[in-house]
This record gives structure tokens, sequence and C-alpha cells, in this order.
């Protein structure tokens, strides 16, 4: 004979199959502090020509230095470092000219 606890077990385990995830209220708990905002976006750093340069800025606190290819069509030319994820335009202005 099974315990009073093991039927309501299989009970509760044979309700989970029938009952749609999305219909489960969500658990909440007060100890639990809710998620952080998302950080602000960042604006693109505008260059002339098509290579950027990042060094994470920050002096000794930076990364590595990226030379980075901007890549696009026309005048829309783009890149993000892969470090800092800083993302770099073209102004569409030809360096030199």
């Amino acid at each position: 004979m099974l315990s009073y606890a093991a039927m309501l077990s299989r009970t509760l385990l044979s309700l989970a199959s029938i009952i749609p995830y999305s219909l489960i209220p969500p658990t909440t708990s007060p100890n639990i502090p809710p998620p952080p905002p998302p950080p602000p976006q960042v604006q693109p750093i505008v260059v002339d020509g098509d290579l950027a340069v990042c060094e994470g800025g920050g002096g000794a606190l930076g990364h590595p230095v990226e030379y980075i290819t901007l890549k696009g069509s026309g005048s829309k030319l783009a890149g993000i470092c892969k470090y800092c994820n800083l993302r770099y335009v073209s102004s569409g202005k030809i360096m030199g000219h």
C-alpha cells in the first residue's frame, strides 16, 4: 500500500503532465531582488576614414590596442571593438583629402 505522500506525489506528477506550462503561476521570493535595468545604449563614435583604433580608455585599465576596419557599403561604414563592444561609424570623409 502506498503512503499518503507517495499518492500525493504521483497525483501532482500526473497533473503536471496535463497542465500547460504557461498556466502555472510564476513563483516569486521576497529574498530575490529584481534584475538590474539594462545598461544605457552608448552612441557610436564617429571617425574619419575606414579605420578606427580602440584602446578601451582608462589608461592602464583599458585593453590592448584594437585596429578596427570599418565595413559596410558607401558612407555607412561601421565596426565594433571585440574587447569593449564600443561601436564605431565612419563620417564619410576620406583621410588626407
